[in-house]
């Protein structure tokens, strides 16, 4: 697996916000219990799908200005989105017990960090002067992923996927959409193998999400 640095409870906590938010922004549930913030805790934001709060700045996740190149919209949106899941998988599963789950987090991390150096050429091919169209990571964390890092291995295991089938399945709208609102032929090239690659985590995830409540 490619080696990340370790990171600090705040760099953690907002790059996974980005999961959260972004799994919002498309409204899907994702067990709103598990990160419901402690007793006399007055942090936490309101995050109801469809809402700001499930938004990157002021446009949520997957939404495309038709005001904007669509391939610029769409590469600023899934680097952000990629480095929330890469982040999470390093940091949440990649020390599991459970050698599928170590697995699955050495295939997010190498595939999507990948994906993320291509963007970022195409980016600099297609656009190299353009600002970006993306708000990208929220400026504070969410307060309830402090819950994250310091709940149990087990506990962290099963945040992870109620977290990131709904995020995968964001990526997967997005990806369909690339298919007809592309210009370039690799940026559309790329969202055939997110939609395969991410469609098979997914059902990989639900077996193992149905496991760990067995």
């Amino acid at each position: 697996m490619a080696r990340m640095k370790p990171m600090n409870r705040r760099t953690f906590t907002t790059l996974a916000t980005v999961v959260v938010a972004g799994a919002l922004a498309l409204g899907l549930g994702i067990g709103y219990a598990v990160f419901s913030p402690g007793p006399g805790s007055t942090n936490m934001p309101s995050m109801t799908p469809g809402s700001p709060d499930g938004m990157m700045g002021n446009q949520p996740m997957g939404s495309f200005n038709s005001d904007e190149p669509f391939d610029r919209q769409f590469i600023d949106q899934m680097t952000t989105h990629h480095q929330g899941a890469i982040v999470s998988a390093a940091n949440m599963i990649a020390g599991s017990a459970r050698p599928e789950l170590r697995t699955l987090a050495d295939e997010i991390v190498t595939e999507q960090t990948a994906q993320v150096r291509q963007m970022r050429t195409w980016r600099q091919q297609w656009y190299p002067h353009a600002p970006s169209t993306f708000g990208g990571m929220p400026d504070e964390p969410m307060g309830g992923m402090d819950s994250m890092m310091g709940a149990s291995g087990e506990q962290r295991e099963v945040m992870f996927l109620q977290m990131m089938i709904p995020h995968h399945r964001l990526a997967i709208d997005m990806a369909r959409q690339a298919l007809t609102r592309a210009e370039h032929p690799n940026l559309k090239r790329l969202a055939r193998d997110i939609i395969a690659d991410q469609s098979a985590e997914i059902r990989r995830m639900q077996t193992y999400l149905v496991a760990s409540s067995g």
